[in-house]
């Protein structure tokens, strides 16, 4: 079953700038599976307090936005078990269905753990919500119908997040997940992509879930949220140990700032509505010294600071409705200057994240108040150098090295 609306893409970028900061506790919910444990002085390590996460299959919609027509697909998509490879990180098989078609989309999912809350749905449920963002190559096979982009790529590389949501009154996990695969003169760009070329020029793809009468996805357009950070934290993703993380670095309120520059569509370059690319400047600072500056390098680098893509919202609302409730969602991606705070080290990593907003109401956290507000923003590095910095820098899944978590 196939619906269409109108939508397009704009935007541009560019590379190299500097700084941010982290330090302290961010992220840990007093929930009933209880705090992450990633607390602690600055420059040391922890052992994550994590639940085994279970496999997860649920139905989803794959929006898709050709031009100015957008499109969707009902999907099946499950997540396999986590295995994890070392602290906060996880391996996934993943699969993507289209029933009916014959498309596939399977590959072996990187998950990265940030950060943990508690939410209160609208039964009155205490859901504690685990926020992992997600990096994969898929392989495709069968119809090259959405959410598959062309079978001529050899991989297809997709980013976005997972959340586990546990129902302390029911034992349940509810999970949520949205995935991007954007358009050529992103992800496919020929001076920066492992996959450069004409593969989709004005194709980009999504894959949503769960979509089901009791909590539809709508893919509407929605501006993304901007203003200063009331706080958060940063993290290296890159321990010594694998049983053992780096400790969060807080960011104080007011110690980060996500602007707004303005909406546009890219695939093909239009101002015309539908605009569901926006240009957003971000950084930030760290009590332990680590900093961040989101970059604009200027052609042929097509990136304007973090540019972000709204992929819609769940409508959902009322009892009987499963997490996420009526939550928004914006995929991002951009070039940062993040200098660490523990080594001094300046890095240019290209990262990958999302934005979320609304939903369920978020329960206070005595010792967090940041983490009681809606609107998120979560970030993982893709590609990470201190030196040596040439391309490819996208297009393919690599090992995250610092994440970045706020709330605004």
């Amino acid at each position: 079953m196939t619906t269409y609306r109108c939508r397009e893409a704009l935007l541009a970028i560019a590379l190299l700038s500097i700084g941010l900061t982290l330090a302290a506790p961010a992220a840990r919910a007093q929930g009933c599976l209880g705090p992450d444990n990633l607390s602690g002085p600055c420059c040391s390590l922890a052992s994550a307090a994590l639940p085994a996460f279970p496999a997860v299959s649920f139905q989803g919609d794959a929006p898709c936005w050709a031009g100015c027509g957008p499109c969707a697909n009902f999907v099946d998509i499950r997540y396999d078990i986590p295995v994890m490879v070392r602290c906060g990180v996880y391996d996934v098989p993943l699969f993507v269905f289209a029933p009916g078609t014959g498309s596939l989309l399977t590959g072996t999912a990187r998950l990265d753990y940030t950060r943990t809350w508690e939410e209160t749905n609208d039964d009155g449920q205490t859901l504690q919500v685990y926020r992992f963002l997600v990096k994969v190559d898929f392989t495709a096979s069968g119809t090259p119908v959405c959410p598959i982009a062309s079978t001529t790529e050899p991989t297809h590389f997709f980013h976005g997040f997972l959340d586990y949501a546990f129902n302390c009154a029911t034992g349940n996990w509810e999970p949520a997940t949205a995935l991007y695969h954007s358009c050529d003169i992103f992800i496919h760009n020929p001076t920066t992509s492992s996959v450069p070329g004409a593969h989709h020029p004005i194709l980009s793809v999504g894959i949503v879930g769960p979509s089901t009468p009791a909590n539809l996805f709508s893919n509407t357009i929605e501006v993304p949220f901007s203003g200063p950070v009331v706080g958060g934290a940063m993290r290296k993703q890159t321990p010594p140990s694998a049983s053992l993380c780096s400790t969060e670095e807080p960011i104080a309120a007011g110690g980060a700032t996500l602007g707004y520059i303005g909406s546009a569509c890219a695939c093909p370059l239009s101002f015309a509505p539908p605009n569901i690319y926006s240009a957003q400047p971000f950084s930030g600072a760290s009590t332990c010294g680590s900093t961040f500056n989101s970059l604009f390098p200027g052609p042929p680098l097509l990136w304007i600071h973090t540019i972000s893509q709204s992929l819609g919202r769940w409508t959902g609302s009322g009892p009987g409705t499963p997490y996420p409730g009526n939550k928004k969602i914006w995929v991002n991606e951009g070039f940062y200057a993040y200098t660490e705070g523990c080594t001094s080290l300046l890095h240019v990593d290209m990262s990958y994240g999302i934005l979320t907003a609304e939903g369920f109401t978020v329960v206070p956290d005595a010792a967090r108040p940041w983490q009681s507000t809606q609107n998120t923003i979560d970030i993982a590095s893709n590609f990470s150098k201190t030196s040596g910095i040439v391309p490819p820098f996208n297009g393919f899944l690599n090992d995250t090295k610092h994440l970045i978590y706020a709330n605004f």
